[in-house]
């Protein structure tokens, strides 16, 4: 595990394969008083109150929003709520144009994604000298009933706000509007299935694929003391012989042996399956391919560039190449975080290959 900046924990090489892993918490209380002050961690001087440039309007929608509170407390409730009952969470928002992208959110309508709630949520603290961060994480998941433990996907990743008061330390927030897929629907057959079918695959990969040394242990422990138990049964004396007209049972049902083998094979199957799926690239061949041509240009996004930020400069360095790499650079955006296809994101300019064959040209000229 790899801990950053913020203390937050991460698992590296980690992006295509399930981790499982458990945790205990001891989770403090949410609540702050009203009139609680707020403070900036000495260890981490102004950092929570650092601001990029902002239109002037941002700083006085925080104090409107704010202005009948008791303190910074009841201020980053307010901020909370306000963002909570006047915003729509979508998965697409509408597009920002050359605006930063949180004053675009707080100016036109309040649509977007838990990114949005929470960045603004920040900065509208900070803009009332209220320390804040954006937290990232998970929200949500399945809980498996027969396996006992919960399942977490990338579509339950979540984005929140924590503040810094004297008293009590860090404070969670969430602004983000409640979200239909948070709440848990009735357990029907097909997810009765389905969380079997999870409750067995996750069993095969820690009984099986991951049975490490320490696992070995533990099964040696428990067969060593299997063992103990049967042999302290037997000098105890026989076993009482069955009443006349039953039947002995086999240890093992034939069927539930090919059943069992069934669900096996169909696992592994679905797991080669999901591996060659999880291998696909997820940034398009068209858009990978271009930042290669404009590489021998000299040109390199650095990986903390934004993709619209480069091609920004592209414009700049290269104005030929200009249209041809924004539609590239919008495709990329369109497939990596929008859920299109490649044909689906150029629909209106001729396909991606034909707007990688533009960029050729134009660097060609």
């Amino acid at each position: 595990l790899e801990r950053d900046s913020n203390g937050g924990l991460y698992a590296g090489n980690q992006a295509d394969q399930r981790v499982i892993y458990t945790v205990t918490t001891a989770p403090p209380a949410r609540g702050v008083a009203p009139q609680a002050g707020a403070e900036i961690p000495q260890q981490d001087g102004e950092r929570f109150l650092q601001l990029p440039a902002l239109a002037h309007w941002v700083a006085e929608l925080a104090t409107r929003i704010t202005a009948n509170a008791a303190g910074d407390g009841q201020r980053a409730q307010q901020i909370e709520s306000w963002l909570r009952s006047n915003g729509r969470y979508t998965d697409t928002p509408p597009e920002i144009g050359d605006s930063a992208p949180v004053e675009a959110f707080l100016q036109r309508g309040l649509a977007g994604h838990c990114e949005y709630f929470a960045s603004s949520m920040v900065v509208l603290l900070r803009t009332l000298g209220i320390p804040a961060r954006l937290v990232n994480g998970f929200a949500g998941g399945q809980t498996n009933r027969i396996g006992g433990f919960v399942t977490l996907t990338r579509g339950d990743a979540h984005a929140w706000v924590e503040a810094h008061f004297a008293d009590v330390g860090w404070v969670r927030f969430d602004p983000t509007p409640p979200d239909l897929r948070m709440v848990a629907g009735a357990l029907g057959r097909g997810r009765r299935i389905a969380e079997l079918f999870s409750a067995i695959e996750i069993w095969w990969f820690q009984q099986v694929v991951d049975f490490d040394h320490s696992d070995q242990a533990r099964a040696a422990r428990s067969a060593w003391l299997g063992w103990r138990r049967w042999r302290s049964t037997r000098q105890a004396g026989p076993a009482p012989a069955p009443e006349s007209g039953t039947r002995s049972q086999p240890l093992v049902d034939g069927r539930a042996v090919l059943v069992a083998a069934g669900i096996v094979a169909a696992l592994l199957a679905a797991s080669r399956l999901r591996g060659r799926r999880s291998r696909e690239p997820r940034v398009p061949r068209e858009y990978r391919t271009a930042l290669r041509l404009l590489a021998r240009r000299g040109l390199v996004r650095d990986p903390a560039t934004p993709p619209r930020a480069f091609a920004r400069q592209v414009a700049h360095a290269l104005p030929a190449a200009a249209g041809a790499f924004e539609s590239l650079t919008e495709g990329y955006l369109s497939v990596r975080f929008g859920g299109r296809s490649a044909d689906e994101a150029h629909e209106h300019d001729g396909g991606p290959d034909e707007a990688l064959r533009r960029l050729r040209d134009s660097l060609r000229t």
